[in-house]
């Protein structure tokens, strides 16, 4: 027998006599009516949660494929030079330690070795290998380089002093990434151009 009052008054503006045949369909409305207040509360409620979460995926996302670049690049590393495959040009130093590491989002290259007089050199170049010209730290031959990517093994380099080029030719990682190869045109203090290639070891 139905005795909420509402479905009482339902049932009269309706003209139904059987107050058994409102009242499942009465709880049927309501409950489907809960459901749906429940879900829009919840749908609210972790909207903010959501959005959060989206955030932060596409956050470790886009350091995973950072990641993923430097792990994926050969000359990442530290180079030993190899004096007995190696051409110098004449009156050029050695470098004979050069180690590439990632930093942020830029690279990182640390050059050890000894000038043309057997001095000690220490150089830091720390730029984006997109072409452009980037400032180096130290006491090297030249104190300003641009990289530019060619391949996934190879890059393009240019040096410089005092704003003029010094040195262009390309920096080679093998197959195996087990050696790099360095091919340059070198153009020395008198004018003139002499090619020179040093081949690094993997440390």
């Amino acid at each position: 027998m139905l005795t909420c009052p509402n479905c009482l008054i339902v049932a009269a503006v309706r003209g139904v006599s059987d107050f058994n045949d409102v009242t499942p369909r009465f709880y049927e409305r309501a409950d489907q009516c809960a459901i749906a207040i429940d879900a829009i509360r919840y749908f609210r409620r972790n909207r903010c949660m959501i959005k959060t979460r989206i955030a932060v995926m596409a956050l470790a996302l886009s350091f995973m494929a950072a990641s993923a670049c430097f792990a994926a690049n050969p000359h990442i590393g530290t180079w030993k030079l190899n004096e007995a495959k190696s051409k110098f040009a004449p009156g050029m130093g050695k470098n004979s330690m050069v180690t590439y590491t990632e930093e942020k989002d830029k690279i990182k290259v640390t050059v050890e070795g000894v000038d043309k007089d057997g001095k000690p050199t220490h150089g830091v170049w720390v730029g984006h290998a997109d072409g452009k010209t980037y400032n180096m730290k130290g006491n090297l031959a030249w104190d300003a380089a641009a990289y530019k990517v060619v391949n996934d093994h190879t890059y393009e380099i240019t040096t410089m002093k005092g704003g003029k080029v010094i040195s262009n030719g390309k920096s080679t990682v093998s197959a195996d990434g087990k050696s790099r190869t360095v091919a340059m045109e070198v153009t020395g203090a008198d004018g003139k151009k002499f090619k020179a290639k040093t081949v690094y070891d993997k440390e």
